[in-house]
């Protein structure tokens, strides 16, 4: 064997199950204005050989997506909405077969319902997102590939002054 044996009394690793589910960030396009909507789909698929039930309530942050957005100095852009610990029962998932998907669609700068606020992007330049899934009933916490957004100066950007001088 080309191999050698480990060494006696080594400690086997185990071999980890590849993961069941991978995520997609998809934005219809790469740049938007300060303060604009910037609409999203986050794209649960199944690569497993069975079926997965996934969380299909969208209560960002974290129930069950949550996204890490950073600018071009690696500072996190904060979430800014309300954070819920939710109360779901089985309604509340979808079972996704084999190279299967379930889309998740929302605006990453407020609740168009509600008009909560989730992420306030700061000014102008180039943010890195990540899309994450938190693990629900049995899937893990999974990342999406990274995705660059280019916010265009100009627009507006509205909110409430907490603090100010001057």
């Amino acid at each position: 064997d080309r191999f050698w044996a480990p060494p006696a009394g080594a400690p086997v690793m185990p071999v980890q199950a590849p993961e069941p589910i991978t995520l997609q960030l998809i934005l219809a396009q790469a740049s938007y204005d300060l303060g604009a909507p910037i609409p999203a789909t986050v794209r649960v698929t199944n690569v497993s050989a069975s079926d997965v039930r996934v969380f299909t309530r969208n209560l960002l942050e974290g129930a069950p997506l949550y996204f890490d957005i950073r600018d071009a100095s690696d500072a996190v852009v904060p979430f800014r909405g309300i954070k819920f610990r939710p109360v779901f029962d089985d309604e509340d998932f979808a079972t996704v077969g084999p190279g299967a998907s379930y889309d998740f669609n929302l605006d990453l700068t407020r609740d168009p319902e509600s008009g909560v606020f989730h992420y306030l992007f700061p000014g102008p330049g180039t943010y890195t997102a990540v899309a994450r899934y938190a693990g629900f009933y049995g899937l893990p916490d999974t990342a999406a590939p990274p995705v660059s957004i280019v916010i265009n100066p100009g627009g507006s950007l509205s909110g409430f002054v907490r603090d100010a001088t001057n």
